[in-house]
């Protein structure tokens, strides 16, 4: 079967690239079948068939809550499904599609060596990573292969906390992105540039420079034809992606919302499994907490999570597990005293130090007082000194400190945080820092100074704070 899907490719692709490969070979099938002549007077049919090929031959969704969405009868939908998989079958009997089809028949050294390098960071091996991707910067030609890997070495980098070798990895993409011949190529891959350089930024909470970035690379995808092109797609999705996070960060939910229906669109009929897909999932699903839609997000990161699962993509399995973490102990408190030490030991095995800091401000957040207080602090320690890690982790930190009664120490933390906000100009996190000041007052018997920072806390929480954020100013100021 995989070989009447994609030949001889089945032989030598990995099994989370083989997957994909035929993934991608079933879609384009798929894709015939309902542009065939019977169905241009069909159209509704023809969107019925894609749809259950995504969501149910493909994504595995159980078929009542497809016939539910498209409104047809059990009987009908098993017919439906019925015909869809003849015709597949019918159309695999002719024998593996040509070269030309878009799958790589026989993929060369330097695209077998990218693509060990790729897994091997989605596994979580990061290590394993860096020596392939030295070893493949040795002897790649220049090309649009050598600007990839250098943009891959640089995630990985960011994954480590290396952003001085992030930066320059960066510079060397860029500057190997001039030897592309092909225009097309060309911007690209310079765009894929734009796009890891707004991740430094964003990572370092420079939101302006991020911002530059991401236009810089929107600029380039614009220079292109915008005829189907599945990297354009990619790009596209995983820049509206970046642009969401970004608004998400500094408490715009409204353009946050409008960025994730930008990805989704960019997606195209017949959406692959790429990187980008989990990005949009955890950006997504964001929207959804901040809105307090949380049964909503639990079922994108469910999703998500399953495919990461059966690709073997363990550094998204973890990343997902940590944001589902959160969303569940927004419904319940407690719930996060009780996932604390199931995140941590995740994150403990993947060793990957960017998720180490996530697990950290999770368990930061959630654990027993005096475990929060040394999960804070060392994610304090690893983080870049003037970010949002940073400032996450001293609000983390501020809000121990109160729970063991140190005032004093507590209220100097939180002037700190708002201290950082201002320098990065986020209004959110600058919010969460004068509403615990506030708190902070009121448990001091200093009401005065309590009032003012509440009115001052209430109008940033209303206007940037998410639904969570604002019940739990509120749950402290009715406590105090």
């Amino acid at each position: 079967m995989t070989w009447l899907a994609i030949g001889e490719a089945a032989g030598v692709l990995p099994d989370a690239l083989l997957v994909r490969a035929v993934q991608d070979r079933l879609a384009k099938l798929v894709g015939r079948i309902c542009a065939a002549a019977a169905f241009v007077s069909k159209v509704d049919r023809a969107r019925r068939l894609q749809e259950i090929f995504r969501r149910h031959i493909l994504g595995g969704e159980h078929w009542s809550s497809v016939t539910a969405d498209l409104f047809v009868s059990r009987r009908q939908f098993f017919r439906e499904r019925r015909f869809l998989c003849d015709e597949l079958y019918a159309l695999l009997q002719q024998g593996p599609h040509s070269p030309a089809g878009g799958v790589l028949v026989q993929p060369s050294r330097e695209h077998l060596a990218y693509n060990k390098a790729f897994l091997a960071v989605q596994a979580g091996n990061l290590e394993s990573a860096e020596q392939t991707l030295q070893e493949l910067r040795a002897w790649l030609p220049p090309g649009d292969l050598r600007a990839k890997a250098l943009v891959l070495a640089a995630d990985c980098a960011m994954d480590r906390l290396h952003f001085e070798d992030a930066a320059a990895r960066c510079a060397a993409a860029s500057t190997a992105t001039g030897a592309i011949e092909q225009l097309h190529d060309r911007e690209i891959e310079s765009a894929r540039v734009h796009l890891a350089q707004s991740r430094y930024y964003l990572l370092s909470s420079d939101y302006r420079q991020a911002h530059v970035e991401i236009q810089s690379a929107l600029q380039r995808l614009s220079r292109l034809s915008p005829v189907s092109d599945s990297r354009r797609c990619e790009l596209m999705r995983s820049i509206f992606a970046r642009q969401a996070e970004l608004a998400i960060q500094v408490g715009d939910f409204a353009l946050a919302l409008e960025h994730v229906r930008r990805s989704k669109y960019a997606a195209g009929p017949n959406e692959s499994v790429s990187e980008a897909i989990f990005d949009l999932a955890s950006v997504e699903s964001a929207t959804e907490t901040c809105a307090g839609r949380f049964q909503s997000a639990s079922i994108l990161l469910d999703e998500a999570f399953a495919t990461a699962e059966r690709l073997g993509f363990n550094r998204q399995v973890v990343k997902l597990s940590i944001e589902r973490a959160w969303v569940d102990s927004s419904l319940d408190n407690g719930r996060g005293l009780q996932l604390s030490p199931q995140v941590a030991a995740l994150a403990e095995c993947l060793r990957v130090p960017a998720l180490t800091v996530e697990a950290a401000l999770f368990c930061a957040v959630n654990d027993a007082p005096t475990a929060a207080m040394e999960y804070a602090s060392r994610a304090r320690s690893v983080s870049p000194r003037h970010s949002m890690w940073a400032a996450r982790a001293t609000h983390a930190l501020a809000v121990a400190c109160v729970k063991r009664g140190r005032m004093a120490d507590a209220l100097d933390l939180a002037t700190e945080v708002e201290a950082l906000s201002d320098r990065l100009d986020n209004n959110r996190m600058r919010a969460a820092s004068l509403a615990l000041q506030a708190r902070i007052n009121l448990l001091g018997r200093n009401p005065r100074s309590a009032t003012t920072l509440k009115l001052k806390a209430e109008e940033l929480l209303r206007q940037y704070a998410a639904a969570s954020e604002r019940n739990t100013f509120a749950e402290w100021t009715q406590s105090s």
